[in-house]
């Protein structure tokens, strides 16, 4: 009978582990590419749009040395520590996304929000395409060609 205890223990305290949020350290390369993208950008912090609020970015307390996962607007998947989601939605974003932009070096990308910035491009990138692990993209109101409401879409299902 103790034997089962012992192991229902030991899986309880794993299970604990796996779930705990402080287990998602962000993997470093994705850390550097996200402080670089958000460097490229000049961040408008009296950026005002009908869809979001004034002032806040998310991107104000993105710092280096701290975990990335924790960040707002990122999500990690879990022991990997890997970007998965990537929400910037109305963070006053201004500038281009340039083709060798660090954006475009997370692979593990599966939902990318830049909807409500001012990114006044010409055009997308083709390097959107890129990403192999995408299913969801959503650019609306982001000032790209063919527009100012640019849709979102379900890229896969």
């Amino acid at each position: 009978m103790e034997s089962w205890i012992w192991w229902f223990l030991l899986c309880w305290h794993l299970l604990i582990l796996y779930f705990s949020p402080s287990h998602s350290l962000c993997h470093p390369h994705d850390s550097f590419a996200l402080l670089q993208f958000k460097n490229s950008f000049t961040i408008k912090t009296s950026y005002h749009n009908y869809y979001c609020h004034p002032g806040y970015s998310k991107t104000t307390t993105w710092e280096n040395g701290t975990d990335c996962c924790s960040w707002p607007g990122v999500t990690c998947r879990h022991i990997s520590g890997h970007v998965t989601e990537l929400d910037l939605t109305c963070s006053g974003l201004t500038g281009k996304i340039h083709p060798n932009s660090m954006l475009f070096h997370l692979s593990h990308l599966q939902s990318l929000n830049l909807a409500f910035n001012d990114f006044n491009q010409p055009q997308l990138s083709s390097l959107f395409v890129g990403f192999l692990s995408l299913t969801h993209l959503n650019l609306s109101g982001s000032n790209f060609e063919g527009g100012t409401q640019t849709n979102c879409c379900k890229l896969k299902e």
